[in-house]
């Protein structure tokens, strides 16, 4: 009864099944666990360090170009004070219930001048621009060719079964189109009815060409992230890993991650992503540890950054500094 009190139901099914999950997945490698170990005292720390302190200086950039976004939206704030709000809140991602880190950020952004309904917009502007930005990586996956031969069976026993069947594949497409349509018109009616939703819809006043520029912004970080998320694989010897095949892994596993709907931070989902692919190169044990590697670099960072705002933010109170740009 007290956690039903203290922590939705939702909330305590959404954490079950993601324990639940780590379980399974402990379960399934245990054979490997040996060769794991063994493999932890040849990791290159030097390389790791490196890759750390990257990592630390990725948290603070990517925080600060929301700052970037709420100018596109016509409001210019300080960005010191966005990247403080975006740290701040952006660490409570990790707890029950995803309304925490929107809520955050759209109260503390009144701190500097920004209403609930512009913030609000921008969050939903902000995943718009970066999900973009991800996207692109993640389409030069196709250049990498051991996992597309690893793809290719799945791909050919579709081709296979659509050329078999090919009236049923006929009919299917035909009434799957307006099917799609028909879907298509609820999301956008369910959209715009949404608070969060429909004040991105009615906003007239975005700047799309600062918008196009938030964007290549987020494509130079995606690009950082990656070699970062390289350097960590580098770190472990038994890798053999192309640098520019990076770019599609890091691309494909953010998005996988990002769209597991109710799993904080992709945590479980993207290793699960980063193994399948990088065993096409190394051996399940390095692929496994290297996952773990990264997904420990990245956690890192995000708390040595979130320390660094806090303290910044224990020294120095915000001020009203902002300024309102009406765009023509």
């Amino acid at each position: 009864m007290l956690v039903s009190g203290l922590i939705p139901m939702k909330a305590v099914l959404k954490y079950t099944l993601v324990l639940a999950g780590l379980c399974l997945a402990v379960l399934a490698l245990r054979s490997h666990l040996d060769g794991i170990s063994s493999l932890i005292g040849t990791v290159d720390i030097k390389l790791l360090l490196l890759a750390l302190a990257g990592l630390l200086l990725y948290q603070l950039w990517n925080a600060s170009v929301w700052s970037e976004v709420l100018n596109a939206m016509g409001s210019r704030c300080k960005r010191i004070d966005c990247t403080r709000i975006w740290l701040e809140s952006e660490s409570l991602k990790w707890l029950p219930g995803t309304v925490w880190s929107y809520g955050s950020r759209v109260i503390s952004a009144q701190k500097i001048g920004i209403s609930k309904t512009k913030a609000s917009a921008s969050i939903i502007l902000e995943l718009i621009l970066t999900n973009t930005a991800w996207a692109a990586l993640a389409i030069t996956i196709v250049s990498a060719q051991p996992i597309m031969n690893m793809a290719t069976p799945y791909l050919e026993a579709s081709r296979a079964f659509i050329i078999d069947h090919g009236w049923f594949s006929l009919i299917v497409i035909t009434l799957s189109i307006p099917l799609l349509i028909m879907l298509a018109r609820v999301v956008i009616t369910k959209l715009k009815a949404s608070p969060r939703f429909s004040q991105l819809f009615n906003l007239g006043r975005v700047d799309y060409t600062k918008c196009l520029l938030t964007v290549a912004h987020y494509i130079i970080l995606c690009l950082w992230n990656a070699t970062l998320m390289w350097v960590v694989f580098q770190s472990v010897p038994a890798i053999e890993l192309p640098y520019l095949t990076i770019f599609g892994i890091a691309g494909v596993a953010w998005m996988i991650g990002f769209w597991s709907i109710g799993i904080p931070g992709g945590i479980g989902v993207r290793e699960a992503i980063i193994v399948l692919m990088l065993s096409q190169y190394a051996s399940l044990e390095s692929s496994v540890l290297a996952a773990v590697l990264w997904r420990g670099a990245q956690m890192f960072a995000e708390i040595s950054a979130l320390i660094i705002a806090l303290i910044y933010g224990a020294k120095h109170h915000f001020r009203e500094n902002h300024e309102v740009i009406d765009h023509p």
